[in-house]
């Protein structure tokens, strides 16, 4: 996977942890294909929500002022 987009960035993780033959991902929806040895479910979760959970213990919101804020 040569690309660079969050959806490439998801497919390397997944494909690397094993037991998956294929990723297909279409808005906010994402189809595993299984292989022949399965992943355990949790790990499939967790590598999905650690690329699209944004705000987690530890990391500060902006404010609106960050928000809007307008470079230039």
């Amino acid at each position: 996977i040569a690309g660079a987009t969050p959806a490439d960035e998801l497919a390397r993780r997944l494909l690397a942890c094993g037991g998956i033959a294929g990723v297909h991902m279409n808005g906010l929806v994402v189809t595993v294909d299984m292989a022949g040895a399965h992943p355990d479910p949790e790990t499939i979760v967790e590598i999905i929500a650690g690329l699209y959970l944004y705000w987690v213990d530890g990391v500060e919101v902006p404010d609106d002022d960050e928000l809007t804020d307008v470079v230039g």
